[in-house]
């Protein structure tokens, strides 16, 4: 704060709903305003007991729940998973500069996938991440011989991340709904099928959503967040960093270096689709 002391971010949104409270009365409010104020408070009363108290409710801590679900099953802590981060990561670099090193001859010899046999090789070409990596494995208790276990986790909890945020049936978020297991959901709030097809009327959303479709009809690639909208055939960018902005005013991608970072992903997956065609 201004004047010194740090509040978190829960001490700040009661004060936002102080603030709401004190007008509820006023000629502005809408006549929905007294019940989503008190939703407010009991969701920050709830979040104080956090992740427990939301685990079936905020997005967050139904994911937090199936990870470390996931993780026990794969006999993994999950709190030992952020010590797993910088080795992956370091693996990771190894693996992009051989990627990058490949030539264009016609026979290319393709980059190993990371497993364990291939980590370990002593005369592969990640023996030095190993050495460089093992003390800090051995300070967490962690051995080399859990790789494959916890790179198999990984691409688990990839595949949950997608599949939570899949609209329709076919979402897991909707599989637990099914079974009640959730509790999230809102008199009056309704509408839910339609907004799966259905962007709201305006804003970044609606255009989003007329683009992406235009896109899928003329069988285009696009990249797509919240804040924009890449075409990476025509190296251009929308912004959507405003979400009332009702212009579409697209801007020149030089190279694909200067658009948003995930281009890089983007180049990496088109040169090895170039490579298997």
């Amino acid at each position: 704060m201004q004047d010194g002391p740090a509040l978190t971010a829960a001490a700040i949104q009661r004060r936002y709903l102080a603030q709401a409270l004190a007008s509820l009365d006023a000629p502005f409010m809408p006549v929905w305003a007294r019940a989503v104020c008190a939703e407010w408070r009991a969701m920050l009363d709830r979040l104080e007991q956090a992740p427990h108290g939301v685990e079936r409710t905020l997005d967050w801590a139904i994911k937090l729940r199936l990870y470390e679900q996931r993780a026990r099953r794969r006999g993994l802590a999950w709190q030992t998973l952020p010590a797993w981060t910088p080795v992956l990561t370091a693996l990771e670099e190894v693996r992009q500069r051989l990627a990058d090193g490949e030539t264009n001859e016609a026979s290319v010899t393709p980059v190993p996938s990371v497993n364990e046999s291939v980590v370990l090789d002593s005369s592969g070409p990640y023996r030095e991440c190993v050495a460089d990596m093992t003390p800090h494995l051995e300070a967490h208790g962690l051995r080399w011989t859990t790789l494959d276990a916890v790179l198999s986790l990984r691409r688990e909890l990839f595949e949950i991340d997608t599949r939570f945020g899949q609209v329709g049936a076919e979402g897991l978020f909707t599989a637990l709904d099914a079974t009640g297991s959730l509790d999230h959901r809102f008199a009056g709030i309704d509408r839910i099928a339609e907004a799966v097809d259905e962007p709201p009327l305006e804003g970044r959303a609606s255009r989003r959503g007329e683009i992406i479709r235009r896109a899928a009809r003329e069988r285009r690639a696009l990249l797509c967040t919240w804040d924009s909208v890449v075409d990476l055939d025509a190296h251009q960018q929308l912004d959507l960093s405003d979400p009332f902005e009702a212009r579409q005013e697209w801007v020149a991608c030089q190279r694909p270096d200067d658009g948003p970072e995930f281009l890089g992903l983007f180049r990496h997956l088109r040169r090895r689709q170039a490579n298997r065609a």
